[in-house]
């Protein structure tokens, strides 16, 4: 029969995450490049750490099919911490959809 590529719904591919630094109470603004990003009611960003297999999903403000925007949450997996971060299409289906992802690392914000 005859093909349907517009069926066909390609994975949102992260290529970068920028800045790739951030303190670990949260709140930096990161900007995710990449491509097929879609956006939807419940795009999100997929955070992956990889030592304990925390995953936590924040909402995903999509620019257009290359860029998108996640302010990044606190941790309390300490410094140093990296995280995974994917663009996932909905958090049911996260794990079917998270592909390429780009690293974030967490610093320490902690006053002394």
């Amino acid at each position: 029969g005859p093909s349907l590529p517009l069926s066909i719904v390609r994975p949102a591919s992260v290529q970068s995450v920028t800045p790739s630094l951030g303190p670990s109470s949260g709140g930096t603004l990161v900007t995710l490049a990449g491509s097929y990003f879609s956006a939807g009611p419940q795009v999100a960003c997929r955070l992956v750490w990889p030592k304990s297999q925390r995953v936590v999903h924040v909402p995903a403000d999509v620019v257009n099919d290359t860029v998108a925007l996640c302010v990044m949450p606190s941790t309390t997996e300490g410094a140093g911490s990296d995280v995974a971060v994917s663009l996932v299409r909905s958090e049911a289906q996260a794990a079917s959809q998270a592909v390429d992802s780009a690293s974030f690392s967490y610093y320490s914000s902690v006053l002394t």
